[in-house]
């Protein structure tokens, strides 16, 4: 397993999109890793579950906080179904 990257927000700008390959640690991503991305102002997060082959991405909200997105804000007009139709 590879050494874990970080982001020094003093260093680097901040992505407008994070994507998380989510197989052993599904259950982290959509939790400990959500929960960093959203205080940190990341306008979108997506999460590829593996196992269940899908999609499960998520929006900043005008209230600072994620909601669940079918179409991407971040890559305008995307429907994020044609993301998770590659994975199949």
């Amino acid at each position: 397993m590879g050494e874990p990257r970080r982001i020094s927000t003093t260093r680097h700008r901040l992505p407008n999109l994070v994507g998380e390959i989510g197989d052993t640690t599904l259950s982290l991503d959509l939790d400990e890793q959500k929960q960093l991305y959203d205080s940190l102002g990341i306008p979108e997060y997506w999460v590829i579950d593996v196992k269940g082959m899908r999609l499960i991405a998520f929006g900043l909200t005008e209230s600072g906080s994620y909601q669940s997105i079918e179409v991407s804000q971040v890559l305008p007009g995307l429907q994020l179904s044609l993301v998770e139709q590659t994975l199949e």
